[in-house]
């Protein structure tokens, strides 16, 4: 019989990284360098410019594109769902040559996902209607199962917005539906949220928040400490949730 010890090393964490445009997300993520892909479908990596102790890491990271460019067109879905694919095929073949996948962003995904739904009823750019709204659940959260399964860290980032509820302020997941931000982050094994506070010296700290607080819902099912220090990078992070890295090898070929 397996112990509890010997499973959390064997199942690689399923993290939903959460925050404000300019939290650090992003910076965090890419600071696994060459060990990480990253699907970007922001059109934008500007996490890779900042100078700090992670820049050359942040520059191995293999970034690949997934965005609608061409007007009355809408294929980047298609093209994410298919290289998904061949990663799952490349991992199980040995062929895939990082360890870790992270996805920017959340709300891209919904959105380039929307556009799929959209144009495949022939009413790409008209308003949506409630069967759209639920169609396009749908297509997220086949991929985010899908992304479960793989057998490798995944780091999803994610946009937050601010809400109020019973006359209370909350920040929430930046997708569309009143079920969904609280549906979503139960298919994460980690739910984290990335923060920025002045401490002592006017000097900045990028924190990441592991407990639930009245401002935000977090969880952290392998015990990270509330207000982790970001700047560790994301690697000791992942090291820290029970996950072992397999050593490199030169046999493996980009999918």
């Amino acid at each position: 019989m397996s112990k509890a010890s010997d499973l959390i090393q064997t199942r690689p964490p399923k993290i939903l990284l959460m925050g404000k445009w300019g939290s650090g997300k992003t910076a965090l993520a890419m600071s696994l360098g060459e060990k990480a892909e990253m699907l970007d479908l922001e059109n934008g990596v500007y996490a890779s410019r900042i100078e700090d102790q992670w820049k050359t890491q942040r520059e191995n990271v293999n970034v690949e594109g997934f965005y609608d460019t061409t007007p009355g067109q809408a294929t980047a879905w298609a093209r994410l769902k298919s290289h998904v694919d061949k990663i799952a095929v490349g991992i199980q073949q040995k062929k895939w040559n990082r360890q870790a996948l992270i996805i920017d962003s959340l709300t891209a995904v919904q959105e380039i996902s929307l556009n799929f739904v959209m144009a495949n009823s022939g009413k790409l750019g008209k308003q949506p209607e409630i069967q759209h709204w639920g169609m396009n659940f749908n297509e997220m959260a086949n991929l985010l199962q899908q992304l479960r399964a793989l057998p490798i860290p995944v780091i999803v980032l994610a946009h937050v917005v601010q809400t109020i509820e019973n006359e209370s302020v909350k920040l929430e997941l930046a997708v569309p539906g009143k079920a969904n931000p609280q549906k979503i982050p139960g298919m994460f094994t980690e739910v984290l949220y990335c923060k920025v506070e002045t401490g002592a010296a006017n000097k900045t700290r990028f924190l990441l928040q592991s407990k639930p607080s009245g401002l935000i819902s977090c969880r952290s099912s392998s015990q990270i400490e509330d207000n982790y220090d970001m700047t560790q990078g994301m690697d000791k992070l992942i090291e820290k949730m029970g996950w072992k890295w397999k050593e490199e090898t030169k046999e493996t070929t980009t999918v």
